[in-house]
């Protein structure tokens, strides 16, 4: 499948991405994995989502202190793009798929919101993405989804 594209960082995270949206976590891990390796900004790269996706894969495998050095890793990064001073939504959103990951629904809830007001709108990664699959049936979330559901029919409905 990959033989297509240039293999660089980007490719195995997307790769990494797609497989762990599906459920393949064995290929996810792999792809993640090589990402990481190639990726030469790893250690102050706050748009790899690499680490996420691994860190809570070696969870699942009870990989506890791997999992932790790789989640924990990519909280720092983006909790100190959010202090210096980064609007970015997605930065918001996946310090909140950490917090979901670590099983803290609080602060994954209340990071979403930030995410939500920062003007993410891509509800379809909670519904469908392995970060927040502990909380697919929790009230809020289901609220909060609700809300941007209604939020991007008026956006469309606008457009039209």
């Amino acid at each position: 499948m990959l033989q297509k594209f240039k293999l660089d960082s980007r490719t195995y995270e997307i790769a990494g991405l797609m497989a762990h949206f599906a459920g393949d976590k064995h290929s996810a891990r792999t792809y993640f994995e090589r990402s990481i390796e190639l990726n030469e900004s790893y250690n102050n790269d706050p748009s790899t989502i690499s680490p996420i996706g691994l860190g809570q894969i070696l969870l699942d495998e009870g990989k506890n202190v791997e999992a932790e050095v790789y989640l924990s890793h990519a909280l720092e990064i983006n909790l100190n793009e959010v202090k210096n001073g980064s609007q970015d939504d997605d930065t918001r959103f996946y310090i909140a798929g950490i917090y979901a990951i670590r099983s803290q629904r609080a602060e994954a809830l209340s990071w979403l919101t930030k995410a939500v007001d920062a003007n993410w709108i891509d509800y379809a990664q909670v519904q469908h993405g392995p970060w927040f699959v502990k909380y697919r049936n929790d009230p809020d979330l289901i609220s909060l989804i609700e809300s941007l559901r209604n939020k991007t029919a008026a956006m469309r409905q606008k457009v039209e």
